[in-house]
This record gives structure tokens, C-alpha cells and sequence, in this order.
């Protein structure tokens, strides 16, 4: 009796009993009683039944479908068609295949044999003394399952570990004999002087001997590892296949180089050590014995995809690659593997890769074939040994202690290698999405609370998604919002909620070869903690949204199934191949919901879509459009949308003459008229796509030459990023970085020189030595007559010039990506027949006009310029007016810290947040440093908090100037920097502040002003840094418009029992416009004139204004940049 029909009892149906047990024909086993009811028909309003039905299920169906259904009710089970579905097919074979394992034992030695039919059927043998039996155990008819099975064998998912230690572990070893063995004269050996040092290795019975002679090859091999292959099923590692890999004596020596001293641990881990092995200048040998069957072409194919991967994963995929995997499938397509055979490779020095086949574990003398094709050779080694997989996905399950893999077969990781801050968090329940269960919060601001992801150092497409759910973990039931950055810049505001399920941002992000991708949360509002559930990332070896650029980064707004269900990454043979989440879409209410699944595959589909996305669409009941509303994310900034739109149609129409055109408008925007075919999908790509306000409207309308009603499968909007990424800008606003920066590009020229200067500890090097560096030979060397009289800068550098009298051109290699400063020296002297005071050219960076007609002051002036370089050169050019000509003193030009210019600021007047600073050249207004009005540089201290010394050094946060309050303790006046600047332009001003006022000395509150707006209110410098004597910066972005003046304020806040107010140091920075120029000629506004600096001390009762001229005096010494001595040490 099965027990579950315990449970049970007989359902009549129309007198005909059906009991609640049977044991059916051919079979030895008890069903119990799963249902029964009656097949018939409708017949004028009654229903006429015709038969009774039963149906009888195994017990061992009831815990395999409650893994799935348990907890749903008997209505939501009778309303599903995917609970008959998983009854019928694939969970009752997988039923099948868990009761044939049940009563099983393997001990060593033994083992398990699945034959793959040709009609799709696996039949499975035991082995218990490692002979293979005629008959087989139990066969099983699904194709599905038989696939699934030699995918796990083969396919990607599933590395074993254990080579890469062993081949770790003997080479460590053999490092340490390196002496011994090289003072051997091993080549006249025919046994491998590190076979004594190795031993055999066994592998699920299959024994790898210490040393073998490879086919095609006079040397002896030693045995460097062995492992298996195969995949992680249930917590359970279940291997398929047997490798052992050899490597010539040689290549002790030459790994030892680099790697001798490292433990078995740290190899293991490390990719560039196996990288030294599959590219070594030495002998590799590597033998794979089948302990499952499997065909030539079914291992081929699957050996052939992973090398096709590493090699576009490094970008060196070509036609000669593509005619070695052709002959390499060639090679294999007659071929069958036994278990037991064994395919063996042949790795040669000079690139060739002998195979040879064995089919009862020998090893033969002469191969069976050779390619010549050095990547194909290394690409197979890789592939067996290599620690990261190509098409490998990066996912992190937040909060989580241990690593897990997920029903689907992706290996989730622990996310304490990723992040430094943050405290893991269980929530009180079980979520469905196992990543869901667990987050990691960030309670301490002060931290640097980022997660970096490995990525591969090129230019490459990725997936990046974070997930949230915030479960009231905290039990609060105040669920955050909080700020999310991408690679510094900022990717979406997340808000979450008590309600719904998780929330995921998603974003189409390329990177630039940076290695690694930053994200970061960052908390912004107060008592808000911000937290993480899940971070993913997908690298697209095949480019998908063709249309979208390089430069630039698409967040995802909607992916939605209009006619059907969630759809995701589902395993082995899974549909949507990319990792993306494509949601149940609701269906308007002038539709329904039609099957319209095409015969024909979607693989050429344009993005790659899922066919489950494509078997259901909606259809508008009447002529009325359909109307699809897509709701902007929050704080959403961006001008432009991607909009992806499937149609597919049905394989019949009412009528052949029937037609469906549809018109698509986008916000009441025509955009594109679309005609579908019968039993065909289309793609519509729509980009760009001018976004107008909160809200997307898609509007799909019958054109007047249709007879159908509009009708669509699914949809994909994205919004593209104003922003150019920074190529390795990782870390959040204000985060640490490590001081004492080296520039990795560093030019200083003495432009007109023919011998090099120092300044300071810098050397500027003579002009001839960059000659390579212009593109016009026709230049002129000018020399002074007389140093300048009064200059801020050293005098040498204004001694010499370079004159051009047409166009000409700097070129600088670029070897760091990202933001350099260019400063240019300027001083007219006159030189023979030129006089440089009536010089007038135009200065241009990249495509920025940083000059527009440059008129000569009386002085020496160095004007500073930065910008963001994405490419590897930086072009600066000089372009003379007619029947004039250009000239420049000196050059510098160097890299940045990523840290120094933020990707973006606050913005005051009016209030907001400046997001795309990268794409901006920034010119140097004014650069302040308060100096000897308050000085104790003793008591700065960098250690405690986040800024460095590449922000600005210990001269510039160890003086301050401070509003003297003495005289008049109630006092209450403002300490303003007055600022004459081009209107028309927006400004970073950069507030520098340290707390060095002597001790015992009571907190003190202050204000800070940009004319009349507040930037910040009762600011305590020892709440933001925590300690006195500790740096810290501000930045904020205002426009200037009318007005001529920028002014800039300190001043005690209101009612506090200490008025006084403080400032370090101020830096003044006008920002690149529309036009992108810095020039005022390009301005709406009048050209200003020379920028002054005036310090105002002003009364808050107003009754008058004192001037402090000493003090004026003072500042207008110091308002340029300090001497360049100065400039090196910063």
C-alpha cells in the first residue's frame, strides 16, 4: 500500500470507483490516487460527460512538487498550467531519476554510466568493480533530462577544483628543489628527475601516473596535477571526467623565477600563475579520461565555446582562431568516448597542439593530429585550468556566511571580499529569492561603504545589478532611501518600501579597462542606513543594444513581459542566457492575452531575447491603441531614453489578406510605423529618445492601411547617463585614498629652452628634447633680453618661448586614462621682429576651447586648465589669427588623482545635485591659502579621517583665517571673499576646513555662504571629521550670471554662545559651458575683466563696512598660485 493513500480515500465518478491505491501494469511499485473527475462536452448549455479519469502518482512526487507548490492553495494549483506541466514532463523524469539513485551505494572503485540514445532516452548502469554491465539499470525517455545530464558533464558550470591545487601544492614543492634538480643533467634522463619528487595521483579509479612520454613529443613529463571535472548538484560535487595535466622539467625553473616563496594556497588562488603555465615557453601535456560517455562532437563543441569566450574575453579572436575551432570540430565529429578513453593533448613550445585519441587508457606514440594555432593550444589548457571561466558571472549574496548555488546552478559568493565596511544581517523570514534572505547595512558614513568587483581589463560590455528588500530587518518598519554610485558617479536614488517584493537596479555599463567596477551607497538622509541584498555582474561577450555607446551608461527603467510571466536565468538549458529578469508586465484593460510563439528561432534576433518572451503577446480587443506608461526612476536626471520594442505575430490571420501596421508614438512624438509577418518576431530600437517629464508614454496605434489591432510581446526602456564614466574612479565622493601621488604621465617642458631647468625638486625639460611631441617643424625659439621684474612664478621659465606662425599641434601618449591638468605659461617679450604683447591665437585641449583670443597681459601669468582623457593621446593646439601668431614659455601636463575632482557636487541657487562634472573642463579661478592668521600645521592630522594630502597639503588645513570676536564677543559679522569672474559660467567652489583653534576651546558652530544662499548651516567641524586637527572639504556648484562678482562667506551662526567662524583654504573653479569652451568670449554675458580678490569684514547690523587694508594687501600678494616649489610639494 503507498503510504500516501493512507491519506486518502476512493473518489467515485459517475458510479465508477476509483480506489485510493494501485499497482499498475508493468511496474512493481503502489500510486496513490492524485485525482479524478470527467472528460465531456458542452451541449446546448449542458455539460454531457463522456469518461471518468484517474490519475495515479508515485509517492515520490509529493516532496518534489511541495518543493515548488507547497503553501500555494488547491484554487491557485487548479488555476495553474505549469503545476500540470512539472506533473507531467520534466519533474516526473527527474522523479524517475532521484528513485533510481535512492537504494545506491558508490564506494571507491565503483561506478555510474549514462548512455545517451539517439531517440533521447538515458539509460544508467551501476558498476560496482569498475566493469561496464550490457544491461542497464533503468532507462529513461525524456531528451531534456539526457541533455541536462551531459551538459552537467561538459558544459561550463561545473570546475573541480581540485587540479589547481594539486598542480599548486607539487609545484610549491618543487620550487624549493629547483637547485637539486638543475644540477642534474635531466635531459639526458628518460625518466623526469621531478618524478622523484612526485607521485601518482588517482581519480575516481583512473590512475595518473608520475611521468608519461606524450605523443609527438622525445621528452618525459612529470605528472604537475590532476583533478576532476564535473558540477555542484544539491551541495553534492558529482565528477564526470578525469584530468591529469604534465608539465616539462623546464618549467620548474622558469615559474620559479616569479613564483618560488609563495605558498600551495596562494598559487592556487592567484590567475596570473596559471597564466605563466598555459603561456610558459615548455612542454604541456594533458590527459581527459571519460568516466562518463559522451561523443566527439558533443565534447568538441563544448571545448570549442569556452575557447571562443577567452579568446573574445581578451579581444584576439580573428579568422585564423576561427579555421582552427573548424578543424578542431572536424577532428572530433566521428569520434565516441567510452568510459575509460581518454583525449589527449599536446601542448608544443612553438604553438602547435598535437590530439590523440585512446580508447583503453594507453597512451599511443604518435598523434592523431596536429594544429598549428598557438591560442587554440593555450586556449584548451585555460579552459581546464584557468581559475575564471569567460562566461563565468560574478554574483554576491549579501549577508550570507557561507557560499551557496542556487537552484538555477549560479555558485552565489560571500560578499566579505568585495566590501570592507558594513555588518551582515539575517531577515526574520525565509524569502523566496534565497539572495533575498540576507543584506549587509552600512550604519557608519564615515566608512568607505563600496563594494569593488573584479572585471576583466578591457573594453567590455557588462550587467551590473544590485537587488534590495528590506524586510524590516531592523525592525523599524522605516524602510531608507539612499543614493547609489557606479564607478564614483551616481547610478539611481534607491526607495525602498514594507511592501511588494525585492527592488533591483540594473545598468548596461561598459568598462574601460580599468579591472574593476566600483559601487557604492551612500547615505543621504538622516537616520536612513542604507543596505544591499544582492550585487551582480554579467560581463556580454556578445555586444547586445548595438546602439548603445561606449562612453556612456543606460540604467534600466523597464523590462517587462507583456504576455506572460516572470522569465529569468533558469540553469543549464535556460532561455534567457544573459542573467536578465524580464517581469510580468499587467495587461491594459482593452486587451488580452494571445499565444504567438513563432516556429522559427530567436537567435538572430537583435539583443537575444528569450523565446518564453515571445510565446505570449497582448492584442488590443478593439482598434483602440495600446497604451504602455513607464514611470522614470526617482531624482531621475537623464534627457535621453533606449527603448527596445518586440512584436511578434501569430502563425495564422482571420483572413490572408489581413495586415497589422502600427504606428508608435513616443510621448506624442511620431516615431516609427512597424508592419508585422506572419509567424515572424521584429525589433524596433528606438534611441535617442527626448524624455520630457516624469513619465514615458508609448502609444501603439493600427496605421489606417492595417485590418488588425495593434499587438506587442515585450518591451525594454532604458534612460542613458549624462555623464562620460571616469575610466577608474571606484571609490564614493570624499573617499581615502593613499597620499604622496606620483603622476604616472608627468610633462614639463621648457618651451624655447635648449637645456633643462630645475625648479624646486622638479626638472623642466628642453623644448628640443619633445620635438617628437609637434606636429609643425617651422617653430621659432625666442630668448628674453631681461627676466620679468614681478612674477609669483620662478623667473627662468618666463626666459624663453616657442613661436608658431601657423596651426600647430602637441600630441602626448596618455598612458593613464582620466583627468590631467594642463598649465600654460605665458610672458610677451619681444624677439627680433616679434613682439609677443601682439600675439593673438586661440588654445584648444581635445574638443574644448580653452582660449578663444588670447590677449597678452603686462605680467607673466600661468593659466591651469583640467580635463577628463578617455583616449590614449591629449592633442593641445595652437592656432594663430591671420597674419598673427601663437607662442607659449612653458608646459605642463599631467595625470591626476581620480580622488582630486569629484564626478559631481551639490548646487546652490538653485538647490540640486551637478551629475555629469566628467564630461566638463574646469579652468583655475583662484586658489587661497589663508596662511598666518591662524598657524599650527603641527596640529593637522590626516590619519583620522578620509581627505589626503593629494586634496590639498598639511601649509593649506594647518592656518586658517578666523573672525577675531575678541574686542566684541557678541559680534555677530561675516568674514566674505569677494571674487570678480566671467558671468555666464558655472563654479566649483571647494571650501577647505580643519579645526586647529588652540585647546581649551569651546565647540563652536558657523555659517557658509555663496552670496546671499546658504551652502551650510550651524556647520560643526567636530561632528563631520570627529577629531579636532582632522581635514575637511566641501564642495558646491553655483552659477553666475549677471553679476560680475562671486562672493564667498563665513560667519558665526545665529544664538550660539561662542560666535566664530573658520576657513582653511578656498579654490575657485570655472566649469566648461555648452559651447564646451572656458572663454568668456563664448559666454551670453559681457567679457569680465581682471579677477581681484578683496576680503570685506561686514557688520550683520550694517551700519558700516571696514576695510582691512593690511590685510587686502596681503591676500593680493598671495592670490596666484604659490611659488612652483610650492607647487611640487603638493
Amino acid at each position: 500500500m503507498s503510504p500516501a493513500a493512507t491519506s486518502l480515500t476512493h473518489i467515485n465518478v459517475e458510479n465508477i470507483a476509483f480506489s485510493p491505491a494501485v499497482k499498475p501494469p508493468a511496474s512493481n511499485k503502489t500510486l496513490f490516487l492524485g485525482g479524478a473527475g470527467v472528460r465531456g462536452l458542452e451541449i446546448q448549455g449542458k455539460f454531457v460527460k463522456f469518461t471518468a479519469i484517474g490519475v495515479y502518482l508515485e509517492d515520490e512526487a509529493v516532496p518534489l512538487l511541495a518543493v515548488k507548490w507547497k503553501g500555494k492553495s488547491a484554487q491557485e494549483l487548479t488555476d495553474s498550467v505549469e503545476f500540470f506541466r512539472d506533473i507531467v514532463t520534466e519533474a516526473k523524469a527527474i522523479d524517475k531519476f532521484l528513485e533510481v539513485f535512492k537504494a545506491q551505494t558508490f564506494p571507491p572503485g565503483s561506478s555510474i554510466l549514462f548512455t545517451q540514445l539517439p531517440n533521447g532516452s538515458l539509460a544508467i548502469r551501476f558498476s560496482k568493480d569498475g566493469s561496464i554491465p550490457e544491461a542497464e539499470n533503468a532507462v529513461i525517455q525524456n531528451k531534456l533530462l539526457s541533455e541536462a545530464v551531459l551538459e552537467s558533464i561538459i558544459g561550463k558550470n561545473g570546475v573541480s577544483p581540485a587540479t589547481r591545487e594539486t598542480m599548486a601544492t607539487r609545484l610549491t614543492e618543487l620550487f624549493e628543489k629547483n637547485a637539486e634538480i638543475n644540477g642534474t643533467n635531466h635531459k639526458l634522463s628518460t625518466i623526469s628527475p621531478a618524478v622523484t619528487s612526485v607521485s601518482q595521483i588517482e581519480v575516481e579509479t583512473v590512475a595518473f601516473p608520475p611521468a608519461v612520454k606524450p605523443p609527438a613529443s622525445n621528452k618525459t613529463l612529470f605528472l604537475g596535477g590532476a583533478g576532476a571535472r564535473g558540477l555542484e548538484i544539491q551541495g553534492k560535487f558529482v565528477k564526470f571526467t578525469a584530468i591529469g595535466v604534465y608539465l616539462e622539467d623546464e618549467a620548474v625553473p622558469v615559474l620559479a623565477v616569479r613564483w618560488k616563496g609563495k605558498s600551495g594556497k596562494e598559487l592556487t588562488d592567484s590567475v596570473e600563475f596559471f597564466r605563466d603555465i598555459v603561456t610558459g615557453p615548455f612542454e604541456k601535456f594533458i590527459r581527459v579520461t571519460m568516466i562518463l560517455p559522451l561523443t566527439g562532437q558533443q565534447y568538441s563543441e563544448k571545448v570549442s565555446e569556452n575557447c571562443v569566450a577567452i579568446w573574445k574575453s581578451l579581444g584576439i579572436y580573428t579568422d585564423a582562431e576561427a579555421k582552427a575551432i573548424d578543424k578542431f570540430l572536424e577532428i572530433f565529429k566521428a569520434e565516441t568516448f567510452p568510459p575509460g578513453s581518454s583525449i589527449l593533448f599536446t601542448l608544443l613550445p612553438h604553438g602547435a597542439l598535437a590530439i590523440t585519441f585512446s580508447k583503453d587508457g594507453s597512451i599511443p606514440e604518435v598523434e592523431s593530429t596536429m594544429i598549428e594555432n598557438k591560442l587554440l593550444s593555450e586556449a584548451v589548457l585555460e579552459s581546464i585550468i584557468g581559475k575564471h571561466d569567460p562566461n563565468t558571472w560574478l554574483n554576491i549574496d549579501c549577508g550570507i556566511e557561507a557560499p551557496r548555488v542556487g537552484p538555477n546552478l549560479l555558485s552565489w559568493n560571500m560578499d566579505h571580499q568585495f566590501t570592507q565596511s558594513g555588518i551582515n544581517k539575517r531577515l526574520p523570514e525565509k524569502q523566496p529569492l534565497d539572495e533575498m534572505t540576507t543584506l549587509r547595512f552600512f550604519p557608519n558614513q564615515m566608512d568607505q561603504n563600496c563594494y569593488t568587483i573584479p572585471a576583466y581589463k578591457r573594453t567590455l560590455q557588462y550587467i551590473i545589478r544590485a537587488g534590495f528588500y528590506y524586510g524590516n530587518y531592523d525592525g523599524l518598519s522605516k524602510p531608507p532611501t539612499f543614493d547609489l554610485y557606479l564607478d564614483g558617479q551616481i547610478w539611481s536614488t534607491v526607495k525602498t518600501s514594507t511592501i511588494g517584493g525585492p527592488i533591483y537596479v540594473e545598468a548596461i555599463y561598459v568598462t574601460h579597462g580599468s579591472g574593476s567596477i566600483g559601487v557604492c551607497l551612500i547615505q543621504t538622509r538622516d537616520g536612513e542606513i542604507p543596505f544591499i541584498s544582492s550585487l551582480e555582474a554579467m560581463p556580454l561577450w556578445t555586444h547586445l543594444y548595438s546602439q548603445m555607446e561606449n562612453n556612456s551608461t543606460f540604467t534600466l527603467v523597464n523590462r517587462t513581459n507583456l504576455g506572460g510571466n516572470e522569465i529569468r536565468y533558469t540553469g543549464l538549458f535556460s532561455d534567457e542566457k544573459y542573467n536578465r529578469i524580464w517581469t510580468s508586465g499587467a495587461i491594459p484593460q482593452n486587451c488580452k492575452q494571445v499565444p504567438t510563439l513563432p516556429d522559427s528561432t530567436t537567435a538572430t534576433l537583435e539583443n537575444d531575447p528569450p523565446k518564453l518572451v515571445l510565446q505570449d503577446s497582448i492584442v488590443s480587443n478593439t482598434s483602440d491603441p495600446i497604451i504602455l506608461t513607464v514611470d522614470n526612476p526617482p531624482n531621475w536626471t537623464s534627457r535621453t531614453a533606449y527603448l527596445v520594442l518586440y512584436f511578434t505575430e501569430m502563425a495564422t490571420r482571420p483572413t490572408l489578406n489581413d495586415t497589422r501596421i502600427m504606428d508608435i508614438e513616443i510621448n506624442r512624438q511620431m516615431m516609427y510605423t512597424v508592419g508585422a509577418e506572419i509567424n515572424q518576431c521584429k525589433v524596433v530600437t528606438l534611441y535617442p529618445v527626448p524624455l520630457v517629464g516624469p513619465t514615458i508614454n508609448i502609444k501603439l496605434a493600427s496605421s489606417r492601411l492595417s485590418t488588425l489591432p495593434p499587438m506587442i510581446s515585450t518591451m525594454e526602456v532604458f534612460t542613458r547617463a549624462n555623464y562620460n564614466p571616469p575610466p577608474s574612479y571606484a571609490a564614493a565622493p570624499g573617499t581615502k585614498a593613499t597620499s604622496g601621488y606620483n603622476p604616472v604621465d608627468n610633462y614639463l617642458i621648457d618651451c624655447g629652452s635648449s637645456t633643462n631647468k630645475s625648479v624646486g625638486d622638479r626638472v623642466f625639460v628642453a623644448d628640443q628634447f619633445y620635438s617628437n611631441l609637434l606636429s609643425n617643424p617651422h617653430i621659432i625659439f625666442a630668448n628674453a633680453s631681461s627676466s620679468p621684474n614681478s612674477s609669483a612664478y620662478n623667473p627662468s621659465l618666463f626666459q624663453t618661448a616657442r613661436i608658431f606662425n601657423e596651426t600647430s599641434h602637441y600630441t602626448f601618449s596618455v598612458k593613464k586614462s582620466g583627468r590631467h591638468w594642463i598649465r600654460i605659461y605665458f610672458y610677451p617679450f619681444v624677439f627680433r621682429n616679434y613682439n609677443l604683447s601682439n600675439a593673438k591665437f586661440s588654445v584648444y585641449a581635445q574638443n574644448f576651447t580653452l582660449i578663444k583670443e588670447y590677449q597678452s597681459k603686462v605680467n607673466p601669468e600661468v593659466r591651469e586648465y583640467s580635463f577628463n582623457v578617455t583616449s590614449d593621446r591629449l592633442v593641445l593646439t595652437f592656432s594663430p589669427f591671420s597674419n598673427s601668431f601663437a607662442f607659449v614659455n612653458a608646459l605642463e601636463v599631467f595625470s591626476l588623482p581620480d580622488e582630486l575632482i569629484p564626478p559631481g557636487a551639490t548646487t546652490i541657487g538653485p538647490q540640486g545635485s551637478y551629475q555629469n562634472l566628467w564630461e566638463h573642463a574646469l579652468e583655475t579661478v583662484e586658489r587661497l591659502n589663508m596662511e598666518k592668521f591662524l598657524s599650527d600645521i603641527k596640529a593637522v592630522n590626516f590619519s583620522k579621517g578620509v581627505v589626503t594630502e593629494n586634496i590639498a597639503p598639511s601649509s593649506v588645513y594647518g592656518t586658517a583665517t578666523i573672525l577675531n570676536t575678541e574686542p566684541d564677543p557678541m559680534t555677530n559679522a561675516n568674514v566674505t571673499w569677494l571674487f570678480n569672474v566671467d558671468p555666464g559660467f558655472d563654479y566649483l567652489v571647494r571650501f577647505h576646513f580643519c579645526d586647529i583653534l588652540p585647546r581649551p576651546s569651546a565647540r563652536f558652530y558657523f555659517n557658509v555662504y555663496i552670496g546671499s544662499s546658504a551652502v551650510v548651516q550651524y556647520l560643526d567641524l567636530l561632528n563631520r571629521t570627529s577629531d579636532v586637527g582632522v581635514p575637511y572639504f566641501m564642495d558646491v556648484i553655483t552659477r553666475v550670471t549677471g553679476s560680475r562678482m562671486l562672493n564667498v562667506s563665513v560667519g558665526p551662526s545665529n544664538n550660539v554662545q561662542y560666535p566664530n567662524a573658520l576657513l582653511n583654504g578656498l579654490e575657485v573653479t570655472k566649469i566648461s559651458n555648452s559651447k564646451e569652451s572656458l572663454d568668456v568670449l563664448d559666454s551670453l554675458s559681457p567679457k569680465s575683466s581682471k579677477t581681484k580678490v578683496i576680503l570685506i569684514v561686514g557688520l550683520a547690523v550694517g551700519l558700516f563696512i571696514i576695510f582691512v587694508l593690511a590685510l587686502v594687501l596681503f591676500l593680493l600678494c598671495r592670490r596666484r598660485l604659490a611659488d612652483l616649489s610650492h607647487q611640487g610639494r603638493r
